[in-house]
């Protein structure tokens, strides 16, 4: 978790200098990379930066050292203003869903004040967001006033058509292109499963989303009767966000076969099994 933090951190001081100095890359006034993997598109590299904060927010509260807290914020200024930089619709969504998990989840006595709180500080960052970025997000609910918006709306909705088509086997992977509009893909991760995989794999791959979440909140809820929060229980809610975050920012992305949630699925499978050895060493003395 720590290199992906500082792969993030690094990427989006990077990036950032770039947007200040006009080097956008091929990109009309957004965030760019100087690299040639996934991270090089601005919506791709958002996503991975709204997975990645609510994970530095769960380090920064869980740790006590003076030092770490100021370099985990300063993280988590860099990546929220990348985030933004991206312009990335999707990375947007995504980052207010997971600010709400995280803030519901924390804020258990003040919930309403806390929300109220994330949502004025989400619309403050609007304000100040790069110029276009209030064009590109209102598209989401004015679809027809963009024409990325048009054309991926149009993409939705026959990639659903394709899966309800072929519901059992799917096209094949990466065979969605072929039936899609145009030669494009569906720009939404869970269509993608549908159409190239088939229904079934869908399901398979909502339970994959949804398994680690809930097996997260059982630890949070196993640590919350605890005066004094320990890391466990910050971590938990902090990847519970991030899951989060990942599947409400890939409605947007083609990403169902990228690393993203892998990863994240493999920091949850290892943390609940750091936690429960942790229980049975506090267990232990006791027998």
């Amino acid at each position: 978790m720590l290199l992906s933090l500082v792969a993030a951190g690094f990427m989006s001081t990077t990036a950032l200098i770039n947007y200040a100095t006009g080097q956008t890359l091929g990109y009309v006034d957004r965030i760019a990379l100087h690299v040639s993997n996934m991270f090089g598109e601005p919506n791709s590299f958002a996503l991975h930066l709204v997975m990645m904060l609510p994970i530095a927010v769960a380090l920064l509260l869980s740790t006590r050292t003076s030092f770490r807290k100021a370099v985990y914020a300063a993280g988590i200024f860099v990546m929220f203003a990348g985030v933004f930089a991206t312009k990335s619709r999707g990375g947007f969504i995504g980052l207010v869903a997971s600010g709400l998990v995280l803030t519901w989840k924390l804020a258990r006595k003040q919930r309403a004040l806390a929300i109220t709180v994330v949502l004025v500080a989400a619309l403050a960052a609007f304000v100040v967001a790069p110029g276009g970025f209030e064009t590109r997000l209102a598209s989401i609910l004015h679809i027809s006033s963009e024409s990325s918006a048009s054309a991926r709306e149009a993409l939705l909705y026959r990639s659903i058509s394709v899966a309800l088509h072929s519901p059992f086997l799917g096209v094949g992977i990466g065979n969605s292109e072929i039936v899609l509009i145009q030669g494009q893909v569906s720009h939404n991760a869970y269509t993608q499963i549908a159409a190239e995989m088939g229904l079934l794999a869908l399901a398979f791959y909502l339970v994959l989303l949804f398994t680690p979440y809930r097996k997260l909140h059982n630890i949070e809820r196993e640590c919350l009767p605890q005066v004094h929060h320990d890391r466990y229980f910050y971590l938990s809610i902090g990847l519970q966000s991030s899951l989060v975050a990942y599947m409400v920012s890939s409605f947007f992305l083609s990403v169902a076969f990228d690393w993203y949630v892998y990863i994240l699925i493999g920091y949850a499978i290892a943390f609940r099994r750091i936690y429960a050895g942790s229980k049975t060493n506090r267990i232990e003395p006791q027998l």
